[in-house]
């Protein structure tokens, strides 16, 4: 058996609609939406947080008659986004490389060395994979601001 799942993120509609009648109002363009990096990797870790998670696996496993430690993990994502990634997302802290090209989206592959279910192997999963749409998107500078946000949280203890 084989499952997938589409997660389609609609903010943006909401936004143009907002966007247009605050520019009528006004006279005023009001930019385009962007979503930031970090909240990118949110989205991102909560979606593979939910396909490993127990109430998702549990029910996977019981529909094919086999044990829950035998459901494989996400091993691909695909992104695709309606305009070029670096519309999409925030680029402040980013450095654009010359000539890179439009990129509408990513090829995401999963580690098969890290387990999803666990919350610092997802993370690292998510750090990697931000990195790599950037870099699709022809931009350099996102492991800085990884590396900034790591910084800034707290670290949990370990128990």
């Amino acid at each position: 058996m084989q499952v997938g799942s589409d997660v389609v993120v609609r903010y943006s509609a909401a936004a143009e609609i907002a966007r247009q009648r605050d520019a009528d109002r006004a006279g005023v363009l009001v930019p385009r939406w962007r979503v930031p990096p970090l909240q990118l990797g949110e989205l991102i870790g909560a979606i593979l947080a939910t396909l490993t998670g127990q109430d998702v696996v549990a029910p996977l496993a019981d529909l094919s008659g086999i044990d829950p430690l035998a459901v494989p993990q996400p091993r691909v994502m695909h992104m695709v986004t309606g305009r070029p990634v670096t519309e999409v997302v925030d680029t402040t802290g980013l450095k654009l490389i010359p000539d890179a090209g439009d990129s509408r989206g990513a090829h995401l592959l999963a580690d098969p060395a890290l387990d999803l279910s666990d919350d610092h192997d997802r993370r690292e999963q998510v750090r990697r994979w931000l990195m790599q749409i950037a870099l699709d998107a022809g931009l350099t500078g996102m492991e800085r601001i990884l590396e900034h946000s790591s910084a800034a949280r707290p670290r949990q203890p370990s128990v």
